[in-house]
């Protein structure tokens, strides 16, 4: 299985015993937020089944040091297979700078763009905005990591080389509609991932080790059972799902 974005540099998962994660994915990708957690990723990527992602999170671009994109581009100069993410804009957090974000945003994405790097784009509450910065695009493929926007969106993103993926969150009730706006994305553009130790989902989507585990975070472990549980809600067989994602994902990652 492919976990598309996790964050297991998380201090949250630094006692985890993992190996029954790393038994059930094949690949996993892992992103950085802040230059200070980029080691981190980078020591995570010498596993070979966890590809780096490197870049500055939202919630993060007003707390950067003066040469963060020179070390950004050091580190993906360094692993000629590493993404650019987490990245994007953000205006749920309280005292967005959104200026400032879109600043940083433009920033990776030209930089992506000049290495040829996949891309991870995050976005909350600014859908509109996002739209409107990538009019023009005609970089890299990207992925809208637990993507929660309009419906109506899909097509734009779709064109301009998006990827979609889903998260466990979304299977909360609450998240109903969301969960109901993944049947309009293209099948050939469907990603699932965990975010973890974010976005925890429902009791039904918990792995046994999620039980002895922070109640307020996402188990990585979790990626099996929402496989289960996404497969009937696509109409596709397990083995079916796992076959189409793991196609899916070397499409965006080696196209980039």
């Amino acid at each position: 299985m492919i976990d598309a974005h996790a964050h297991l540099q998380m201090p949250a998962l630094a006692e985890l015993d993992l190996s029954h994660y790393w038994n059930q994915v094949d690949t996993v990708v892992v992103n950085g937020t802040h230059p200070k957690d980029w080691p981190q990723v980078a020591e995570l990527a010498q596993n070979r089944q966890v590809y780096a992602s490197y870049g500055v999170h939202p919630w993060e671009t007003q707390n950067l040091p003066g040469d963060w994109l020179e070390l950004l581009r050091h580190y993906l100069t360094r692993d000629p297979n590493a993404g650019v993410g987490e990245i994007g804009l953000d205006k749920w957090i309280r005292s967005y700078d959104l200026p400032l974000q879109k600043d940083v945003f433009l920033t990776q994405l030209a930089l992506a763009t000049e290495l040829e790097r996949p891309i991870t784009i995050h976005c909350l509450k600014a859908w509109g905005t996002l739209k409107e910065l990538l009019h023009s695009y005609e970089g890299p493929a990207f992925l809208l990591h637990a993507y929660a926007g309009p419906v109506d969106y899909i097509p734009f993103f779709a064109e301009r080389g998006a990827y979609f993926s889903f998260s466990p969150y979304f299977l909360l009730e609450r998240k109903k509609q969301t969960c109901q706006n993944f049947l309009q994305v293209p099948r050939e553009r469907l990603l699932l991932e965990t975010d973890a130790p974010s976005m925890l989902g429902p009791r039904t989507t918990w792995c046994p080790e999620q039980s002895s585990f922070s109640p307020e975070h996402q188990h990585p472990g979790n990626i099996e059972s929402l496989y289960h549980a996404v497969a009937p809600l696509l109409a596709e067989s397990h083995s079916g799902l796992v076959t189409r994602v793991e196609e899916n994902f070397r499409q965006w990652w080696n196209q980039s």
